[in-house]
């Protein structure tokens, strides 16, 4: 499964609003990606908390992801892939 999808979305209201909430989360992820690691760190921990998320996908030029519990499983031109590891 995947958290957010900007292709196809919920229709009934209250999945909606979750939907929504999602998308701000991760946009707000991936903003902080970009100007404070830290920020985006624990951003990530409360999404992987939340939403039991395993894996993130990020654009190549933006993989400078620097977080003590994920570990990049997937690198190519385009994007990279990493894994989050927990206990």
């Amino acid at each position: 499964p995947i958290l957010i999808n900007w292709k196809s979305h919920p229709y009934k209201d209250t999945d909606l609003l979750e939907w929504y909430q999602r998308v701000e989360i991760a946009q707000a992820f991936f903003n902080a990606e970009k100007s404070d690691q830290e920020a985006a760190c624990q951003l990530l921990e409360e999404i992987e908390r939340e939403y039991e998320v395993t894996h993130v996908v990020v654009n190549r030029k933006d993989a400078a992801l620097d977080c003590p519990f994920i570990s990049s499983t997937y690198d190519e031109t385009r994007f990279t892939i990493f894994a989050i590891e927990r206990p």
